[in-house]
């Protein structure tokens, strides 16, 4: 019976332990948003929202959704791969050659790199995308 109540108790908490909520920072458009990780699946999802503020024009509302892979190095250290939709709405155009402004960040969307750390129930993360270079994210999350 003590194995049993044993057993009952330590299941939920296994389960409970694989997943990392963190809290994403995007300096290049001011956003912010949320990333879940489940360390049993080795996936990832995320959601964000942000403003540009570029010479020559503003998007005022910047969402981003994605999804990856984890791949973990040892214990504590993980790379993840994954793959971001951006929506762009409250764009005020402007020529390129007027602002001088890459047209990929208009790119709806992107591929994501990115490199993290776990240490006990505390979590880093860093991720930039491969098309629109330097929409970088950094996160820090808590391991439930």
């Amino acid at each position: 019976m003590k194995t049993l109540l044993l057993l009952l108790l330590l299941i939920p908490a296994q389960l409970f332990s694989q997943n990392t909520a963190y809290l994403s920072l995007q300096p290049t458009d001011l956003g912010y948003g949320v990333r879940l990780e489940n360390d049993s699946l080795k996936i990832y999802v995320s959601f964000s929202k942000g403003s540009y503020n570029i010479s020559g024009g503003t998007i005022d509302q910047h969402l981003k959704v994605g999804i990856g892979k984890l791949f973990y190095l040892d214990k504590i250290t993980f790379l993840s791969l994954g793959l971001a939709y951006h929506n762009y709405s409250g764009i005020e155009y402007f020529s390129e050659d007027e602002g001088g402004v890459n047209k990929n960040i208009f790119h709806p969307m992107d591929i994501e790199a990115g490199l993290g750390v776990k240490f006990r129930h505390l979590a880093l993360a860093f991720r930039t995308g491969v098309i629109k270079w330097g929409d970088t994210v950094i996160e820090i999350g808590l391991k439930f």
